[in-house]
C-alpha cells in the first residue's frame, strides 16, 4: 500500500470506530443503516483521534449482547474485506453503501409474529395489497365449513358474488394476510 492509501485506510478505520461507538451509544434497531448514515454525515469532518483502550476495559453485557445479536463483528469484517479487495476510489461512499447493503440483508426475526408482519408488510408496500385480518378458524357465517382449511376461505363471498357491494371486502382487488387454518389430509 502507498502511504496515502495507508493514511486513507487509517482514517476509514477511525471513522468506522466512531460510527460503531455512536451505534453502541444509541443502540438503534438497524445498526448498519445507522452507521452508514453516520459515515456519510461525517465524511467531511476529521475522525476522532485513536485512543488505546485501558488494559482492563470490558464491554458491558448489554453491549456485548447487542453486538452478537446484530453480528456486528462479522459484518464489519466483511465490509472492510470487501473494501480492501475492491480498492474503490471513494472509500467513504463504498463503506456507507456496503453498510446499507448489509442492513438490507440483516433482517433477523425472533418471533413468528415478526415473520408474519414482515410478510404482510412486504405485500402492502411492494404490491399495493390491503391487509385483511385473519378470520376465526371456526367460521361463524359459513355452514358449509367445519373449520377454515385454506387461506382463501374467508374470500368465498367475493368468489361466489355474494359479497355486500357496500362492504370493505367487496372493494378488495388485492389482499394479504396470514390466515390461520387447519390442514388435514391423508
Amino acid at each position: 500500500l502507498g502511504s496515502s492509501r495507508a493514511m486513507e485506510l487509517s482514517v476509514v478505520s477511525r471513522r468506522l470506530s466512531d460510527a460503531l461507538n455512536a451505534a453502541l451509544a444509541a443502540k438503534p434497531e438497524k445498526p448498519f443503516a445507522f452507521m452508514a448514515e453516520y459515515v456519510r454525515a461525517h465524511a467531511s469532518s476529521a475522525p476522532s483521534a485513536e485512543k488505546a483502550a485501558p488494559p482492563d476495559a470490558a464491554l458491558l453485557p448489554s453491549l456485548n449482547a447487542y453486538l452478537k445479536l446484530h453480528r456486528v463483528e462479522l459484518v464489519l469484517t466483511q465490509v472492510v474485506d470487501d473494501m480492501v479487495a475492491a480498492a474503490p476510489a471513494d472509500v467513504t461512499a463504498f463503506i456507507a453503501d456496503a453498510l446499507d447493503a448489509q442492513q438490507a440483508t440483516a433482517r433477523r426475526f425472533t418471533t413468528t409474529a415478526q415473520v408474519r408482519d414482515a410478510f404482510v408488510s412486504y405485500f402492502e408496500s411492494a404490491a399495493g395489497h390491503t391487509h385483511w385480518p385473519s378470520s376465526p378458524v371456526v367460521p361463524h357465517d359459513d355452514p358449509t365449513l367445519l373449520f377454515i382449511n385454506a387461506g382463501m376461505n374467508q374470500f368465498k363471498p367475493i368468489f361466489l358474488g355474494q359479497a355486500d357491494p357496500n362492504s370493505a371486502m367487496s372493494k378488495l382487488s388485492r389482499a394479504a394476510n396470514t390466515q390461520k387454518c387447519i390442514r388435514a389430509g391423508g
